[in-house]
């Protein structure tokens, strides 16, 4: 009973936590704060395939948001410079889609353990609140 409990409520922060960043994920249509930085990487990958020195390493997260926004569409011709910038043809999901799935994912990062070292209820809801609400 408590193993499918558990489960049940883990597919329940799944689902809840997928929806809050999931949807609307392609708003504003412009460019936010880390994708001027980014944006720029994702170009250089884009573009030429080569992998180039990167000032703080390990360069995971940059390949993984190049590669998501490379199979999105993108040809790296968009030129990131300023914050409101609007996208005109560059596939906002795609370049979205990775941190958005991170986060979805990181709340039954911290939830499955808590519940399997047996958590007291009190800690446990507390997770299911500020989980469900996007705390993380």
């Amino acid at each position: 009973m408590i193993r499918h409990r558990s489960l049940i409520l883990s597919a329940v922060i799944l689902v809840v936590s997928g929806i809050l960043h999931l949807v609307w994920l392609d708003w504003p249509h412009s460019v936010v704060f880390d994708e001027v930085y980014f944006g720029k990487f994702i170009n250089s990958y884009c573009r030429t395939g080569m992998r180039f020195f990167v000032i703080h390493p390990p360069p995971h997260a940059k390949l993984l948001l190049a590669t998501s926004t490379k199979l999105g569409g993108c040809d790296g011709t968009f030129s990131f410079k300023k914050i409101g910038d609007d996208y005109k043809h560059i596939p906002v999901y795609a370049l979205r889609i990775v941190h958005a799935l991170a986060g979805t994912m990181l709340n039954l990062l911290f939830f499955i353990p808590l519940n399997q070292f047996g958590a007291s209820r009190p800690p446990t809801r507390r997770m299911r609140t500020a989980g469900c609400t996007g705390v993380f």
